[in-house]
């Protein structure tokens, strides 16, 4: 391995982020909002758990998952998740 040059060196001690040492200059992101949502785990007397399958679309695609709420930015969080979810409790 090549030894860096004293340039470079001293840039990447002191942390000033240059284009010698390879570094980007940082981007800011906007702060995003708080997301939540709820989570259904129903188990029977057998251990067996309640799953459904995800759409085919997307990263996760076509996997099993416990039912849930959609996503919401709301203060009120979970609790709007559920009322406004299509997912009925059976007692």
């Amino acid at each position: 391995m090549r030894a860096a040059g004293p340039l470079v060196a001293a840039t990447i001690m002191k942390g000033i982020p240059t284009i010698a040492n390879g570094a980007r200059a940082a981007k800011t992101k906007p702060e995003r909002p708080m997301r939540r949502g709820a989570a259904f785990v129903a188990v029977r007397d057998d251990g067996a758990i309640l799953l459904r399958k995800r759409t085919e679309s997307g990263l996760l695609g076509g996997m099993s998952e416990v039912p849930t709420t959609g996503w919401t930015a709301r203060k009120d969080g979970v609790r709007a998740a559920v009322q406004n979810s299509s997912t009925v409790a059976a007692g």
